[in-house]
């Protein structure tokens, strides 16, 4: 799969770019799809100056948080929290509690380690599978 080049000049991990393409599909059709306004992702990760980590650790910046929220309530969860990982990438510590805590208060968390898991795994949850002919993806 190809991605986009991201916009700006930052190192982007094979993670990242995960995210972005996803993100991507999220904007181009959230506009016709309310319950995609309610995706948005975690800024945990990112290699910031100590005084400006300080700042969000102060502010509620918590290690083991996943990647992406749906807060759209589906059957009998909550909502879904998905962690975006590489086929060699594997859970933390603390992402395995949240892994439980997640499942303990209603929300569904769901591995991904690719965009087109993570869009067919969106567009299940939220009922909109009739999107896929509209994707580039493989769905077999």
């Amino acid at each position: 799969m190809a991605f986009r080049r991201p916009k700006r000049h930052y190192t982007a991990t094979e993670e990242d770019l995960i995210q972005i393409a996803y993100f991507d599909l999220v904007k181009a059709y959230k506009g016709k799809y309310e319950d995609l306004r309610m995706i948005y992702s975690i800024p945990n990760g990112l290699k910031l100056h100590p005084l400006t980590a300080q700042k969000a650790v102060d502010s509620g910046l918590t290690k083991g948080i996943w990647d992406i929220n749906i807060d759209v309530p589906r059957g009998t969860y909550h909502g879904a929290r998905i962690e975006v990982k590489t086929t060699k990438g594997y859970l933390t510590k603390d992402q395995k509690e949240y892994k439980i805590r997640y499942v303990n208060q209603g929300f569904l968390p769901v591995v991904c380690r690719s965009c087109d898991e993570l869009w067919k795994f969106t567009l299940d949850y939220l009922g909109l599978m009739g999107l896929k002919n509209f994707y580039y993806g493989n769905y077999n």
